[in-house]
């Protein structure tokens, strides 16, 4: 698998942006009247047919308009990010984040974690789907630092937003780095067991012997987990009844103690 770090965010609330979209809308708009206004009294002062003083408050109102358009800009830029300014169909992507047919998504780095290169993906799971990865489109970095994670984060959008996340929700992802592949087993998820705020896996070590031993569940895949330390490729693990062998051990150790 390639490297990755860890990072965890939650479902943006699209109102602010699609409050700025419209009025970036407006404001292009009434900058667009009035430039053609500016353009007709230019006409009109050509043949003598407009005086210079309605010329020259045309001339005001398109560089009013203008500034304006470029204002609004800047704070879509500042709050929002490159990313999402430089998109063509803006207004068509706010319909479908607030129609939750799309979901946008800002991650963030634990403060102190340095990302060795610009992340190349990301996978997002949220508590319902542990082992479920939600597949993500990454846009680029986010514009401002989280004021409680304060480390550097990424904004994505989930498209088509099958699970209906609504804004607020938590998620994690894992966002995919480049460099060398790590090497690694897939662990089946049915094989896990959880005790003592630990994971654990049962290992065949005889004809009829187990030993449980704890695993490091590094990364979330569709049928299971990456291991990258601690199994071996032909390690046979029990998939089917882990929580009974637990139960039994349990047992054995209170019977021992008696």
């Amino acid at each position: 698998m390639s490297p990755e770090l860890k990072a965890y965010g939650r479902v943006l609330d699209p109102a602010p942006l699609a409050g700025i979209v419209s009025e970036l809308a407006t404001a292009q708009t009434t900058a667009q009247a009035s430039e053609a206004e500016l353009k007709r009294l230019k006409t009109l002062a050509a043949q003598n047919n407009a005086s210079d003083r309605a010329l020259q408050a045309a001339q005001a109102a398109a560089v009013r308009d203008q500034t304006q358009v470029h204002a609004v800009l800047l704070r879509l830029l500042t709050g929002w990010g490159e990313a999402l300014v430089q998109r063509n169909d803006l207004p068509d992507f706010v319909q479908a984040l607030g129609s939750l047919r799309s979901a946008l998504v800002q991650l963030e780095l634990p403060a102190g974690d340095v990302l060795p290169a610009e992340p190349t993906g990301a996978r997002i799971f949220t508590l319902a789907t542990e082992t479920n990865p939600i597949p993500a489109e990454l846009l680029g970095p986010a514009p401002m630092v989280d004021p409680q994670m304060q480390g550097r984060g990424f904004l994505l959008v989930i498209s088509p937003n099958l699970q209906k996340l609504v804004p607020g929700t938590a998620l994690t992802g894992l966002l995919s780095l480049p460099g060398e592949p790590r090497q690694g087993v897939l662990l089946p998820g049915s094989a896990v067991v959880r005790f003592h705020g630990a994971t654990w896996i049962y290992l065949q070590a005889g004809e009829e012997t187990f030993q449980r031993t704890e695993v490091l569940l590094e990364s979330p895949l569709e049928k299971g987990w990456f291991v990258e330390k601690g199994l071996k490729p032909k390690d046979k693990v029990v998939v089917v009844g882990g929580q009974e062998l637990l139960s039994e051990e349990l047992k054995g150790q209170m019977g021992g103690e008696e």
